[in-house]
């Protein structure tokens, strides 16, 4: 189970913290301490490529905000190897997506979407784009459903600075980062498969930030937004 919910590195980063590791089986906390390892193995490389991403973005004038996983996982586990990921997830403003197609591409990437690209493009919330094993999925926006009406450029503006590992990257503000958690929660059950990690990184920002969220703004702020 923890396996294929991609969660042993994130085990293993609760064993730490709650310093019951001597209560458990050898084997069990040497898999899943491997797991970890690897997990930050990647996650920095992952973080390098991001970097190169937003250094070049920012020299060609194009602005990029750093989503999901590298972000979530120096959010809310501080450590690089608090969580495995998968992929790089960035937020592009939809009138910057032919700047973002000349960047990634003068820095080898290309397209490897299901869908030719304009329909891609045109019907879904990101395009994929990969190097070698490394892969990008580029949001114009953040969901394309008739029920949701976010606005994008808000997103945007409204991001902040963080340190990524050692780099400076543009990220969602805090709440905006929960409604992300909210909508892959969201698009999970709309799959009819639900993502245990969804469920922990929930958990991980709610034990993080719960006690300094303004729960009325939150929702209040939702419904302007329709």
């Amino acid at each position: 189970f923890l396996t294929g919910q991609m969660l042993s590195p994130t085990v293993y980063w609760l064993i730490k913290r709650s310093g019951v590791s001597g209560a458990l089986p050898a084997d069990f906390l040497l898999g899943v301490m491997a797991s970890a390892r690897y997990a930050e193995q990647r996650n920095k490389a992952l973080a390098l490529e991001l970097r190169e991403l937003i250094d070049s973005a920012a020299d060609a004038g194009l602005t990029l905000v750093a989503l999901k996983g590298l972000h979530v996982t120096q959010l809310l586990y501080g450590d690089a190897g608090g969580r495995y990921i998968r992929d790089i997830d960035v937020l592009v403003s939809p009138a910057q997506t032919e700047l973002m197609d000349t960047v990634f591409s003068a820095l080898g990437y290309r397209p490897s979407n299901r869908l030719p690209f304009q329909l891609q493009r045109k019907l879904a919330h990101a395009t994929q784009w990969q190097r070698g094993h490394t892969i990008v999925d580029a949001h114009s926006a953040l969901r394309v459903q008739p029920g949701y009406s976010l606005d994008t450029q808000r997103f945007i503006r409204d991001s902040v600075e963080q340190d990524i590992y050692g780099f400076s990257a543009r990220v969602p503000a805090n709440i905006d980062s929960l409604l992300i958690l909210l909508l892959s929660l969201c698009g999970d059950l709309e799959r009819g498969v639900v993502k245990a990690r969804t469920l922990v990184d929930i958990w991980a920002y709610l034990s993080a930030f719960e006690a300094d969220t303004d729960w009325r703004a939150f929702f209040e702020s939702l419904e302007e937004q329709g």
